[in-house]
């Protein structure tokens, strides 16, 4: 949780440091694929799926696997492209604001 004077960009901002910082001294996530997604499309918006798997280090059947479940959550929305309608778009879902649920 973020303390009073903190926002949830400081928050989410240091915990992506601390997934930077593991992987680059040990080797290892720190935080679990599902978190690390979360996190980024929080901070940076809708990304494409190719982008969000690339980022999550997990295969193809491993990603998809994850992006279901996490849109059956309603964590995540999955939208076409505005401009290429080949591409997905993945954005934060209602559920998974997190400047609404951390600065609760």
């Amino acid at each position: 949780m973020t303390s009073p004077g903190q926002p949830a960009s400081d928050f989410i901002q240091q915990a992506l440091h601390v997934e930077r910082v593991f992987m680059a001294k040990i080797g290892v996530d720190a935080l679990k694929p599902e978190a690390k997604l979360l996190l980024l499309l929080n901070q940076h918006g809708a990304m494409s799926v190719k982008q969000a798997m690339s980022i999550s280090g997990l295969s193809y059947r491993g990603f998809y696997n994850l992006l279901n479940r996490l849109n059956a959550q309603q964590l995540v929305t999955i939208t076409p492209d505005t401009s290429d309608r080949r591409v997905k778009k993945i954005g934060p879902g209602e559920k998974a604001k997190f400047a609404v649920l951390l600065a609760g």
